[in-house]
């Protein structure tokens, strides 16, 4: 019995993310049956409307940039908690978003 070559391709982007002869790729990706000598490159094809096409690289989030928002906002979020004319619910809920933002 031989395998079939898949495609697995972004449920929200539509980007062809991996290809090859594998069962599976990410829970939520697309699969297309693709032929053996398949080449498309990752991250630089789309799949739209049953047809391969050419499509600008997705960047990936500039994570230093991220960082310094959270730093920002955790700075902000404590000077809130620290505002005693402010509700006491309002500053519990600013310190609790403090814990879930990493």
């Amino acid at each position: 019995m031989s395998r079939k070559r898949k495609a697995f391709v972004c449920s929200r982007t539509g980007m062809l993310k991996a290809h090859g002869f594998v069962d599976s790729n990410d829970p939520d990706d697309i699969e297309v049956e693709v032929p053996d000598d398949f080449d498309r490159q990752p991250n630089h094809t789309k799949y739209q409307n049953g047809h391969w096409i050419a499509a600008t690289p997705v960047e990936a989030p500039d994570t230093p940039g991220r960082a310094v928002d959270v730093n920002i906002f955790k700075d902000r979020a404590q000077k809130v908690m620290a505002d005693n004319s402010l509700p006491v619910a309002l500053r519990d809920a600013f310190g609790a978003l403090i814990k879930l933002v990493k």
